[in-house]
């Protein structure tokens, strides 16, 4: 779920962090990583190393020195069949949708909730029917409560287009709460 990427980019360091080419490299690479969506990489976190700078150049009329750099970086990225557990955000008619507070594009399609579930568009919350004994119980699926999913599919969408030009996140985890485990933990 979260992993090591060791990565190599070129940076420009600014002449007053001459000598400090380790910290300049660090803020350099903080502001150009930290948060970003990187396809096959997922969402990175921070920065974890700068394993090595090496020998930059300057380039004439400027003051500035470009060198490539190693480093390593910390990134979310989910494999398939990973439980995780976070908060129920909202849910519409059609979906459920979870946050890791650092990360809340996770869905949860209503097809992937347990078997017979309903949409109660009063309170804006799914629920499952569950019996036992004879007896039915209404259990939600809470907007704010703790729930437990597993990924069923990552995808990437930077270059996919929506048919009304709405935000598409760069990185959906779609995910299932519809086998034992899954769900709210107090059930």
């Amino acid at each position: 779920m979260f992993k090591i990427v060791e990565m190599e980019d070129s940076i420009c360091i600014l002449p007053h962090l001459f000598g400090n080419e380790l910290e300049a490299a660090e803020i350099e690479l903080s502001k150009k990583y930290a948060n970003k969506v990187i396809r096959d990489v997922g969402l990175i976190i921070c920065l974890y190393s700068v394993d090595a700078i090496e020998e930059g150049y300057v380039y004439t009329s400027q003051g500035s020195c470009h060198s490539k750099v190693r480093f390593k970086l910390i990134s979310f990225l989910p494999n398939i069949g990973d439980t995780i557990t976070g908060t129920v955000r909202y849910a519409t008619s059609t979906s459920m949708y979870v946050s890791l507070e650092f990360f809340d594009d996770i869905i949860v399609p209503s097809t992937e909730l347990r078997d017979p579930s309903w949409y109660n568009p009063e309170n804006q919350m799914w629920c499952w029917k569950y019996e036992e004994g004879g007896e039915q119980h209404d259990l939600y699926y809470a907007t704010g409560n703790p729930i437990r999913v597993r990924v069923q599919a990552v995808e990437f969408t930077k270059d996919k287009k929506t048919s009304d030009n709405s935000y598409l996140p760069p990185l959906i985890i779609h995910a299932s709460v519809a086998e034992d485990g899954l769900g709210p933990p107090q059930w």
